[in-house]
């Protein structure tokens, strides 16, 4: 396999939100991410719940099970190595996935104020030497919060959402 290019953060946002149109376009919650080990884009995903009809299938789920075998190889040479980039702040399942996986930092574009768990402290002891340092870089956050708006419009049990959203993009609810 031949050696992937070195990715910045803004390579690794941008390639986990063309993922998110993907999950738009394919009528899912539009959500991507990217895995980065090494400096490196390893893989990206998105969200699948709504067509896998399977309630954990979020990107960042996707990555971590898919690359779990990558990502204990990484471990051993760099404890450090591992990195996540979404388009929405984690929920409490994918930071936790994140934990047990030894994922050291997760980068998230848009701020989340359903379902977010960037504020939650690790639960134990445990978690937080484990827990991942996690970062809003809100460069694409906009263009984030403009895919959910899109899919959020017209569907019943996302009026929070939508508000949230709307204070981010402008637009109003």
């Amino acid at each position: 396999m031949p050696a992937l290019p070195l990715a910045g953060d803004a390579e690794a946002m941008a390639r986990a939100l063309a993922e998110a149109e993907k999950s738009l376009a394919g009528g899912d919650m539009p959500v991507g991410a990217a895995l980065v080990i090494g400096g490196r884009i390893v893989d990206a995903a998105r969200n699948t719940i709504g067509s896998t009809r399977t309630l954990v299938a979020h990107a960042e789920m996707t990555l971590l099970i898919r690359h779990g075998s990558v990502i204990f190889a990484a471990l051993a040479r760099d404890p450090r190595a591992v990195n996540l980039f979404t388009t929405l702040e984690p929920c409490l399942m994918c930071l936790s996935a994140c934990a047990h996986s030894r994922v050291s930092r997760v980068v998230y574009a848009c701020r989340d104020a359903v379902a977010g768990a960037a504020k939650h402290p690790a639960p134990s002891a445990w978690y937080r030497s484990f827990w991942p340092s996690v970062e809003h870089q809100d460069a694409l956050e906009g263009d984030s919060a403009r895919l959910l708006l899109r899919y959020s419009d017209n569907r019943p049990g996302f009026d929070d959402l939508r508000r949230a959203l709307s204070e981010i993009t402008g637009r109003s609810a």
